[in-house]
Protein backbone atom coordinates (compact mmCIF):
# COMPACT_ATOMS: atom_id res chain seq x y z
CA UNK A 1 0.00 0.00 0.00
CA UNK A 2 2.82 2.43 0.55
CA UNK A 3 4.04 1.94 -2.58
CA UNK A 4 0.91 2.44 -3.98
CA UNK A 5 0.72 5.40 -2.06
CA UNK A 6 4.30 6.60 -3.74
CA UNK A 7 3.28 5.74 -7.24
CA UNK A 8 -0.06 8.12 -6.80
CA UNK A 9 2.28 11.32 -5.52
CA UNK A 10 4.82 10.47 -8.10
CA UNK A 11 2.50 10.23 -10.88
CA UNK A 12 0.93 13.81 -9.32
CA UNK A 13 -2.78 11.83 -8.68
CA UNK A 14 -4.19 13.56 -5.18
CA UNK A 15 -5.96 11.10 -3.68
CA UNK A 16 -6.30 12.46 0.05
CA UNK A 17 -7.90 9.70 1.27
CA UNK A 18 -5.63 6.51 0.00
CA UNK A 19 -8.95 4.71 -1.54
CA UNK A 20 -7.17 3.70 -4.76
CA UNK A 21 -4.07 2.63 -2.87
CA UNK A 22 -6.01 0.31 -0.79
CA UNK A 23 -9.09 -0.72 -2.70
CA UNK A 24 -7.47 -0.68 -6.21
CA UNK A 25 -4.05 -2.05 -5.63
CA UNK A 26 -4.22 -3.98 -2.94
CA UNK A 27 -7.51 -5.46 -3.83
CA UNK A 28 -5.32 -6.49 -7.72
CA UNK A 29 -2.68 -7.57 -5.54
CA UNK A 30 -5.05 -9.74 -3.76
CA UNK A 31 -6.25 -11.12 -6.63
CA UNK A 32 -3.19 -11.59 -8.53
CA UNK A 33 -1.85 -13.62 -5.31
CA UNK A 34 -4.42 -16.42 -5.73
CA UNK A 35 -2.98 -17.12 -9.07
CA UNK A 36 0.63 -17.16 -7.31
CA UNK A 37 -0.04 -19.09 -3.36
CA UNK A 38 -2.94 -20.98 -4.55
CA UNK A 39 -2.24 -24.27 -2.12
CA UNK A 40 -4.35 -26.98 -4.40
CA UNK A 41 -6.74 -27.17 -0.97
CA UNK A 42 -10.02 -25.20 -2.58
CA UNK A 43 -11.50 -25.78 -6.08
CA UNK A 44 -13.45 -23.10 -8.24
CA UNK A 45 -16.64 -22.02 -6.96
CA UNK A 46 -19.81 -23.04 -9.57
CA UNK A 47 -23.22 -21.69 -8.96
CA UNK A 48 -24.23 -24.03 -6.02
CA UNK A 49 -20.92 -23.75 -4.31
CA UNK A 50 -16.94 -24.52 -4.25
CA UNK A 51 -16.24 -27.51 -7.06
CA UNK A 52 -13.67 -29.30 -4.61
CA UNK A 53 -13.22 -32.00 -6.93
CA UNK A 54 -10.39 -30.05 -9.50
CA UNK A 55 -8.44 -28.36 -6.61
CA UNK A 56 -6.81 -25.16 -8.21
CA UNK A 57 -3.17 -24.66 -7.88
CA UNK A 58 -1.23 -21.31 -8.41
CA UNK A 59 2.39 -21.08 -9.94
CA UNK A 60 4.69 -21.67 -7.05
CA UNK A 61 2.67 -24.49 -5.74
CA UNK A 62 3.22 -26.46 -9.06
CA UNK A 63 -0.40 -25.51 -10.97
CA UNK A 64 1.67 -23.35 -13.60
CA UNK A 65 0.32 -20.22 -14.99
CA UNK A 66 -3.82 -20.97 -15.98
CA UNK A 67 -5.02 -19.21 -12.27
CA UNK A 68 -2.48 -16.58 -12.77
CA UNK A 69 -3.73 -15.64 -16.43
CA UNK A 70 -7.37 -15.59 -15.14
CA UNK A 71 -7.06 -13.57 -12.47
CA UNK A 72 -5.33 -11.32 -14.68
CA UNK A 73 -7.94 -11.22 -17.05
CA UNK A 74 -10.58 -10.42 -14.25
CA UNK A 75 -8.56 -7.99 -12.89
CA UNK A 76 -8.21 -5.90 -15.71
CA UNK A 77 -11.46 -6.38 -17.00
CA UNK A 78 -12.90 -5.31 -13.84
CA UNK A 79 -10.04 -2.18 -14.05
CA UNK A 80 -11.33 -1.41 -17.35
CA UNK A 81 -15.10 -1.09 -16.63
CA UNK A 82 -14.60 1.05 -13.52
CA UNK A 83 -12.46 3.27 -14.98
CA UNK A 84 -14.88 3.55 -18.28
CA UNK A 85 -17.83 3.73 -15.70
CA UNK A 86 -16.35 6.27 -13.57
CA UNK A 87 -14.98 8.38 -16.82
CA UNK A 88 -18.94 8.50 -18.20
CA UNK A 89 -20.30 9.60 -15.41
CA UNK A 90 -17.94 12.40 -14.97
CA UNK A 91 -18.68 13.71 -18.37
CA UNK A 92 -22.11 13.40 -17.62
CA UNK A 93 -21.83 15.21 -14.51
CA UNK A 94 -19.03 17.91 -15.28
CA UNK A 95 -21.11 21.04 -16.40
CA UNK A 96 -19.83 22.18 -20.01
CA UNK A 97 -18.12 25.19 -18.74
CA UNK A 98 -15.03 23.34 -17.22
CA UNK A 99 -14.78 21.54 -20.77
CA UNK A 100 -13.68 24.83 -22.88
CA UNK A 101 -17.68 25.44 -23.95
CA UNK A 102 -19.04 28.51 -22.05
CA UNK A 103 -22.32 28.03 -20.49
CA UNK A 104 -25.53 30.09 -21.51
CA UNK A 105 -26.99 31.72 -18.92
CA UNK A 106 -30.95 30.38 -18.25
CA UNK A 107 -33.66 32.21 -17.36
CA UNK A 108 -33.86 30.68 -14.01
CA UNK A 109 -30.56 32.02 -13.10
CA UNK A 110 -29.75 34.33 -10.25
CA UNK A 111 -29.57 37.55 -11.16
CA UNK A 112 -27.37 38.74 -8.51
CA UNK A 113 -24.47 38.68 -10.24
CA UNK A 114 -24.24 39.92 -13.86
CA UNK A 115 -23.08 37.17 -16.50
CA UNK A 116 -19.67 39.02 -16.98
CA UNK A 117 -18.75 38.94 -12.73
CA UNK A 118 -19.94 35.44 -12.78
CA UNK A 119 -16.66 32.90 -11.67
CA UNK A 120 -15.96 30.93 -14.88
CA UNK A 121 -13.25 28.14 -15.26
CA UNK A 122 -11.09 28.76 -18.15
CA UNK A 123 -9.46 25.49 -18.86
CA UNK A 124 -9.11 24.67 -22.80
CA UNK A 125 -10.46 20.74 -23.46
CA UNK A 126 -7.04 20.06 -24.82
CA UNK A 127 -5.42 20.68 -21.59
CA UNK A 128 -8.10 19.04 -19.94
CA UNK A 129 -7.44 15.95 -21.55
CA UNK A 130 -3.96 15.90 -20.28
CA UNK A 131 -4.47 16.26 -17.21
CA UNK A 132 -7.37 13.09 -17.47
CA UNK A 133 -4.53 11.14 -19.47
Amino acid sequence: MVLGVELLEWLRIDDPIGAVPVHGICGIWGTLSLGLFACGKYGASGPTGPDNSVALKGLFYGGGTQVLVAQAIGSAVVTLATFGVAMAVMLLVMPPACCGSPRKASSTASTSMSTESRPTLNMSSQRWVRLVV
